[in-house]
């Protein structure tokens, strides 16, 4: 791989190579009973909308080809003003990063094999933003408004086996609907499954383990059945749990024999696995179900489908907070939108764990899905990497926050009919898709909603009690709360009384008492007096923003107070202190979640333009930490560390630098070129979660050393860089699939003769690949850059920038 960077003076050529090794991909494996395929490559693409492009003879050879997940926002260009964003006298672009919408459709011409006719074709997909239009060979098969909802159609009367069938979608994205970006298209995966008439229906199987001890583990499998013959079959049901080095007869099989006749069934059969490996946020064991379903005369296999799940049971206290099988576990956790930075909104599976495995490195536990429904492949990985879900379904109910959102559709009927409204199909369809993931430990039914407001009085306490009422009966296993942030209006009106576990966001650490001699008390102090029986958690703190590797001094400590004219903010966290205090000082409080995890495109608070992304994440756009990530390592976690502030050493000659360090060992010693400026115990600063010094800027070695006990247990040493000498290339993985779809994050960063980072080089990386790969997108995290994030070049910022390659299938 070739790196050259650039600026107006002179040339590096900074030539760094890496070696990846790519593996060939494996088909997936699938028995002819049900036969699933993605339908990832030939799509046709037009932006904007056209005149009959469902119709089966369209011609849309100039239409771009793209593969899917797609997402056509983020191609750009970036622009300040689109009169379709325009609503109540207010330039709304700023929300969504100032990125195109409006409309796109989607052409796919795919085979249909001949020996499919008389079976059942099911088209699913994962997710569409949004209002969705969906044809077959030119027969309108659905629609569907809500841009997060996983849906699937019966497309059986529509397809003509032994043909080329033609899939035609309308995707309407125009004005804002979103308060951040939530990108445009097809933007997770869809697939087709091939079924017998006689099937497991779609997500029709609900594993619950509702007795659970060291020696046994109950097994309670409820299966939907769907015969769609025209006469009654006789079937055997049969499941069979497989994981943890179970051997094939470890687990005797659940079976159950049954005549069924045409339409829908509920079958319940109950198994026991021995001294089940339980599942935690340390060890996230976890269970196969294999379900098959035989024709009871000839042992015929008509369906077979597997279902992952696992072992663990949880409770909230009042008093001591949360428990997972009988331990105390505080929610460390993190809000995040579903955007994956540079691949917009695109659901990529390895971005996903990419973002999982750099949250697990500062302690964090816990990610709460904000303001919508993930992709499956994020609860899957959650599921495998031991991450606790706060899985929640909407950011609107019936009364506007956007011009264009979710709130049109909330009561509306999904047929002409009127029996099922469009709020009770996307309830249903989320919980019966997700209820199955052990990771996923409550259900979220909302955020910040005007309707908890007591100007809405008992209308927004019925919205709420049939929210309720649809997760209690189609999960009783699981508590509902919602993000409250007008908690004194919650209360008066019993809209939090009404919550399982009430989420509060930022008004629980939210100060009341202050003062030099006076204790610290907090919002949730007061609450817990008064609702002593009341489980509170924070499903919102901080909203700390930073630009990473941007220090300004003096250190502004107000919002207005942080912001530059360069519209950058100073990377000192001073937000997020004290609610990560609160955190661990009230047992009763089951955990916090900050506004969040990663920066992400639009709500760029606390500017707007020429900003189009937010400041606000504990880890910057490309999943580079900024200094709040190590603030929230030394409250998180138990292995000694400590980190500066500044985390680079490039300041004027005798400049006063106000230095931080964050730690989790007893006492930092800091050293500047050898001599000590001193020790601080961590213990003298209880209303800070840091340490700190002022010190006159020389060039050289700045050195925090931390002791516990007296010994030297962890070292962070920053040095004085010198000029750009060569570019390093990091990739986050040595081997990826030859599948056409499996990428890999490479970190460029400038370096100086010594190999020191260079924080203030701002050079023009550009990208070649030689071999079987493909840049497929680019960043810094600089939240002004309006740069392409679908180009082959990106300038650093504060010395980084991030290129993303993907193979391409050889």
């Amino acid at each position: 791989m070739h790196v050259e960077s650039r600026c107006s003076h002179w040339i590096i050529d900074g030539w760094s190579y890496i070696a990846l090794y790519i593996l060939p991909g494996n088909d997936r494996m699938m028995t002819m009973s049900r036969i699933t395929r993605e339908l990832r490559e030939g799509w046709m693409f037009h932006r904007g909308d056209v005149e009959g492009g469902e119709a089966p003879g369209f011609n849309d050879e100039k239409w771009q080809e793209v593969s899917v997940p797609h997402d056509w926002s983020i191609e750009g260009p970036f622009k300040q003003f689109r009169m379709e964003n325009w609503s109540s006298f207010q330039n709304l672009d700023h929300r969504i990063g100032y990125l195109p919408q409006g409309i796109g459709w989607y052409r796919l011409e795919f085979k249909m094999l001949k020996e499919w006719e008389g079976k059942v074709i099911r088209l699913e997909f994962g997710g569409i933003y949004r209002e969705s239009t969906i044809w077959v060979n030119g027969k309108r098969v659905g629609f569907r408004p809500y841009g997060y909802a996983t849906f699937c159609y019966d497309i059986t009367d529509a397809v003509i086996p032994g043909r080329n069938n033609i899939i035609a979608i309308r995707v309407d994205n125009t004005g804002v609907s979103s308060r951040w970006y939530a990108g445009s298209g097809i933007y997770r995966k869809v697939q087709v499954t091939v079924l017998n008439r006689v099937h497991v229906a779609w997500h029709g199987t609900c594993i619950t383990t509702p007795h659970i001890s060291p020696s046994r583990g109950t097994v309670r499998v409820k299966t939907r059945v769907e015969n769609m013959d025209s006469l009654a079959r006789n079937t055997i049901l049969e499941h069979q749990i497989r994981g943890n080095g179970l051997a094939g007869d470890d687990v005797p099989a659940m079976m159950r024999e049954s005549t069924l006749k045409p339409g829908n069934h509920e079958i319940v059969l109950e198994g026991e696995v021995p001294d089940p490996h339980m599942w935690d946020i340390t060890h996230p064991n976890l269970y196969n179900l294999v379900t098959r379903i035989k024709d009871g005369r000839t042992d015929e296999l008509l369906d077979e489908y597997l279902t992952t799940f696992g072992f663990r049971w949880f409770r909230f206290d009042p008093d001591e907070g949360f428990f997972l099988n009988g331990t105390n576990v505080k929610f460390k956790g993190v809000c995040l939108h579903h955007d994956n930075g540079p691949l917009g909104a695109r659901a990529h599976p390895r971005a996903i764990e990419r973002k999982i495995t750099i949250l697990k490195g500062m302690g964090c536990n816990a990610i709460r899905t904000s303001h919508n429904p993930p992709s499956r492949a994020f609860l899957d990985a959650c599921d495998r990497m031991g991450m606790l879900v706060i899985d929640e379904l909407f950011d609107e109910w019936t009364i506007m926050k956007t011009p264009r959102g979710y709130w049109n559709w909330f009561n509306e009927p999904v047929s002409p009919s009127g029996d099922i409204k469009w709020y009770q199909r996307d309830c249903m369809d989320f919980i019966h898709r997700d209820r199955n993931h052990p990771c996923v430990i409550m259900w979220s039914c909302g955020n910040e909603v005007p309707e908890q407001h007591e100007r809405y009085g008992e209308k927004g306490i019925q919205v709420l009690e049939r929210l309720l009422e649809i997760f209690h009966r189609e999960d009783p296993t699981r508590p509902v709360t919602q993000g409250c942030n007008q908690m004194e209006q919650a209360n008066e009106t019993g809209f939090a009384a009404r919550l399982d576990v009430v989420g509060y966001n930022y008004s629980g650490d939210r100060p009341v008492t202050v003062g030099e001699h006076a204790p610290l008390k907090v919002q949730y102090d007061l609450e817990h007096e008064k609702y002593p029986d009341r489980a509170m958690i924070g499903t919102e703190n901080c909203s700390a923003f930073s630009s990473r590797g941007i220090y300004e001094y003096p250190i502004g400590f107000t919002r207005h107070g942080k912001m530059r004219p360069n519209f950058q903010v100073s990377s000192h966290d001073v937000t997020s202190e004290i609610p990560l205090i609160v955190l661990n000082t009230r047992k009763y409080v089951c955990g916090y979640f900050s506004w969040t995890g990663f920066d992400y495109l639009g709500e760029p608070t606390p500017y707007r333009w020429p900003a189009r992304s937010s400041y606000f994440g504990i880890v910057d756009l490309c999943g580079f930490p900024k200094d709040g990530y190590f603030l929230h390592k030394s409250m998180w976690t138990a292995e000694p560390m400590v980190h500066l502030v500044p985390s680079s050493w490039n300041f004027h000659e005798g400049q006063h630098v106000e230095v931080w360090a964050y730690s989790n060992c007893e006492s930092v010693e800091l050293f500047l070129n050898g001599k000590s400026l001193g020790t601080r115990k961590m213990h003298e600063f209880d209303d800070l979660a840091h340490v700190f010094w002022d010190v006159a800027f020389q060039p050289g070695e700045l050195r925090a050393v931390a002791r516990t006990s007296g010994k030297e247990i962890a070292v962070h040493a920053i040095t004085t860089a010198g000029p750009i000498h060569h570019l390093s290339i990091e990739p986050d993985r040595a081997c990826i699939n030859a599948d056409g779809y499996d990428i890999v994050y490479l970190t460029v960063s400038a370096r100086d003769a010594t190999g020191i980072l260079v924080p203030r080089a701002q050079d023009l990386v550009t990208f070649s690949v030689e071999g079987p790969g493909k840049i497929i997108a680019v960043g810094n995290g600089n939240p002004i850059s309006h740069e392409p994030f679908n180009d082959q070049q990106r300038h650093l910022f504060s010395g980084k920038a991030l290129g993303i390659l993907q193979s391409k299938g050889k």
